[in-house]
């Protein structure tokens, strides 16, 4: 079973420009209780704010890690979070990423 507090949540940037074509690539990473990757569980990402579209979500892979990405056209600080494991019993993981969405130039 996932464990909240265990696994993680990366960003690949934590800056993007709100334009709607640059992506920010989110990395979670599923891992049990005594800290071994848990494989298969399906990953959904939440984007603080509005106008963010998020792709598809992901399955964790043997690492453990599954890589979702979403974009934005609005500028704003935005908060993303992550959910592992079943639909019925997802966990929510603690860690969150925060990532600046600035206006195009």
């Amino acid at each position: 079973m996932v464990d909240a507090d265990r696994s993680t949540v990366s960003v690949d940037q934590t800056t993007m420009i709100a334009d709607g074509q640059d992506f920010t690539f989110v990395t979670v990473t599923a891992l049990d209780g005594s800290g071994n990757p848990v494989p298969g569980q399906l990953v959904v990402i939440s984007v603080s704010g509005t106008g963010n579209t998020i792709f598809r979500p992901g399955v964790t892979n043997e690492a453990g890690q599954a890589a979702v990405r979403f974009n934005t056209i609005v500028a704003e600080h935005k908060t993303v979070s992550a959910m592992a494991g079943p639909p019925s019993i997802a966990v929510s993981i603690n860690q969150t990423q925060a990532v600046t969405a600035v206006p195009p130039p």
